[in-house]
């Protein structure tokens, strides 16, 4: 793992650290969110293997310690230091909430215990593979929410700021409850499902849309889809009918998603096909879901059903949180709140109002994270809380 994919500060530091005889000294670093955006109440943790893999293979290479002796910021320290690199290994210890889990703001995602500098300089990469992943895992939570169960597939790796990211997002969206993936080396190196259909390309090559379609039925059988809005799109819901099975369904990808989806619904369920599957891509989807819902078919995804129990859970203790109410425990027998004939008896303790923090709490500006430094000195066990 390159040592070097950090910010030049982290190692100026790790370098005063150790100048200054504080490399001994154990700290506790955690990495959370602060606060979140209006109307987000909660993310999804994602990032955690790829973190630790981080953390197991960090090495200082021959090459990278005489790059950093040749910068002018390392001109004046010892060579001691460098000396230190070549034998720096993470040993301290990581505390993580598992991937997939729903947090809330102030809740942290993963601390790290270990020596001073052992805990400073993985800082930016375990803010940039955590904050990323954890940033697409929620989204993903989202549209699975907004859905309303059925089933999404991530197809986001030709929007990603490089390739390379494209295959992390692909994981952490299926962290998110999404059914599967575009992206074919995501889907070989972590087990994902891998989803297709064909592109615009495919009809326009052919003479006609009635042949592109059967080329692909040759092709893919049951698991044919038929990208049928090149031309016209109820016209294509006919050919494909016309064409018969097998098919799997066909993809809707411009026009108004809601109302062709149900029109495109009602072609394949009077063609004799209520099974074939409607799917929806493309940059209106999520405002169509929020205007009624797709006219999509088959059975809704229970991959996510688990997380939003977890996510109701998280805002009812939320809820009591930010109204200043314990969470529940066990009271004595007198403190119980009792009914009887229409008598109320008494409440149970509460803490005082908290004061408000501006509207809801939030601020409109995105997610941040920072990390929260806490120092002992060497030898003193510190438990995270």
């Amino acid at each position: 793992m390159n040592a070097l994919l950090t910010d030049l500060y982290q190692l100026t530091m790790a370098a005063g650290y150790w100048q200054a005889g504080k490399c001994e000294e154990i700290a506790t670093f955690e990495l959370f969110v602060r606060r979140l955006p209006a109307n987000r109440n909660f993310l999804v943790a994602a990032g955690l293997e790829q973190a630790v893999e981080y953390l197991l293979n960090l090495r200082f290479e021959e090459e990278e310690i005489s790059y950093l002796k040749s910068l002018p910021q390392f001109a004046r320290v010892e060579e001691g230091f460098f000396d230190y690199l070549r034998r720096f290994r993470f040993t301290g210890d990581v505390f993580a909430a598992r991937e997939g889990t729903p947090l809330f703001a102030g809740e942290p995602i993963l601390i790290v215990r270990a020596p001073l500098v052992e805990a400073q300089i993985p800082e930016t990469y375990l803010l940039a593979t955590v904050g990323f992943q954890s940033l697409v895992a929620t989204k993903a939570a989202r549209l699975m929410e907004a859905s309303g169960g059925r089933a999404v597939v991530e197809f986001g790796t030709r929007r990603a700021h490089s390739p390379q990211a494209g295959v992390i997002a692909a994981r952490a969206a299926y962290i998110g409850g999404c059914a599967g993936t575009s992206n074919v080396l995501a889907g070989m190196r972590y087990g994902i499902p891998v989803f297709g259909t064909s592109a615009h390309a495919w009809v326009q090559s052919f003479a006609s849309e009635t042949e592109a379609f059967e080329r692909l039925q040759a092709l893919l059988g049951p698991a044919a889809t038929y990208l049928i809005d090149t031309y016209n799109t109820l016209d294509g819901a006919r050919r494909a009918v016309a064409i018969g099975k097998p098919f799997w369904g066909v993809r809707l990808d411009s026009g108004n998603l809601v109302e062709l989806s149900r029109a495109v619904r009602s072609v394949l369920d009077s063609g004799g096909f209520p099974d074939a599957k409607i799917m929806a891509t493309g940059d209106q989807l999520r405002r169509a879901q929020s205007r009624g819902g797709l006219q999509a078919g088959g059975d809704r995804c229970a991959r996510t059903a688990p997380l939003h129990r977890e996510i109701q859970r998280g805002e009812k203790h939320l809820a009591r949180r930010q109204a200043g109410v314990p969470f529940r425990r066990s009271r004595p027998a007198g403190l119980r709140p009792r009914v009887r004939h229409g008598q109320r008896g008494p409440d149970p303790p509460c803490r005082p109002q908290r004061p408000a923090r501006g509207p809801a709490g939030f601020r409109r500006r995105g997610a941040r994270t920072r990390p929260r430094l806490h120092r002992q000195p060497a030898g003193q066990a510190q438990e995270p809380v």
